[in-house]
């Protein structure tokens, strides 16, 4: 509660000042988001028509992010927040930032695509619930749509932006073309990740993610003797981590089962040549370089 107090007194005074310095009408829209990659989403279909904000800063982790008086100004000056829908983050703050700001319209990736193109059974793996569903290509082409949809409700520029909309699925789809041809040979071999957020791009291309992590926990004894057992006998010999500073389980397994350590990160704002990088990295796993 005192975090809240604090984060209210702030935006009491945000808004006196705001009040003595008011936003220019023609002033461009302002979208707000709740991680880069959405960030680079939002900028591919809309370009220079609108500032876009992410509220989890790049390189920050966003199960221990903490808004900050500076997140309230973005949310006081936002024209629309587009959410993810699925990250802890938001289900811990979403709802107090509609409380504070409630002529602020707030919409939910997760929400536009799980209806009619993510079933139950989807969402849920051995791992747990999995938020990541910015991940996949073939997802972000539904993401993308919301996007969009709601945009055009917001701007009035509707020929370019509908001209950069198709722009950007064209990129998407060859995207996703190029990484299917990459890895269509590689159909049910096995990667190894300590974080387990690769679950949706594997499925796209056919691959299967073993993860360390289980919801958030690390990995008990006889789970990781479990994954000592699966990477002999798939001959692992990479583990991928999510930071530079991977954790001491990862180490150390990386250690006993001479398994090279990468990092490919699920935050990376230049989303198109994360997934490049990603499907490169899996397959030179694989033994493969092309």
């Amino acid at each position: 509660m005192l975090v809240i107090h604090k984060l209210v007194e702030n935006l009491t005074l945000a808004i006196l000042i705001a009040a003595i310095f008011p936003i220019p009408s023609h002033a461009q829209k302002n979208i707000l988001v709740t991680i880069p990659p959405e960030k680079y989403f939002v900028e591919q279909i809309a370009g220079n028509l609108v500032n876009v904000s992410s509220i989890i800063p790049a390189g920050i982790d966003p199960h221990t992010y903490e808004p900050k008086p500076s997140d309230l100004m973005k949310l006081k000056k936002a024209d629309l927040f587009i959410a993810v829908g699925t990250l802890e983050f938001e289900r811990k703050w979403l709802p107090k930032f509609k409380k504070m700001f409630p002529g602020l319209r707030f919409i939910s990736l997760f929400e536009g695509i799980s209806l009619t193109n993510l079933k139950n059974k989807d969402l849920m793996a051995p791992e747990g619930f999995d938020p990541h569903i910015w991940l996949s290509p073939p997802l972000v082409v539904l993401e993308s749509r919301v996007i969009y949809d709601n945009l055009c409700k917001l701007l009035k520029e509707q020929k370019t932006l509908e001209q950069k909309y198709k722009a950007w699925i064209n990129r998407l789809i060859t995207l996703d073309n190029i990484l299917m041809h990459k890895l269509s040979n590689y159909k049910g071999n096995i990667f190894l990740s300590y974080h387990p957020a690769w679950r949706y791009f594997a499925k796209s291309y056919g691959l299967v993610q073993l993860s360390i992590e289980i919801d958030g926990k690390k990995p008990g004894p006889r789970r990781l003797a479990a994954i000592a057992s699966k990477i002999k006998l798939n001959q692992i010999s990479t583990i991928f981590v999510h930071t530079s500073s991977p954790p001491l389980v990862a180490k150390k397994l990386a250690t006993t089962m001479k398994l090279e350590i990468e990092i490919i990160n699920p935050l990376d704002y230049n989303w198109e040549e994360n997934m490049k990088k990603v499907a490169e990295l899996i397959l030179k796993s694989f033994g493969k370089t092309d």
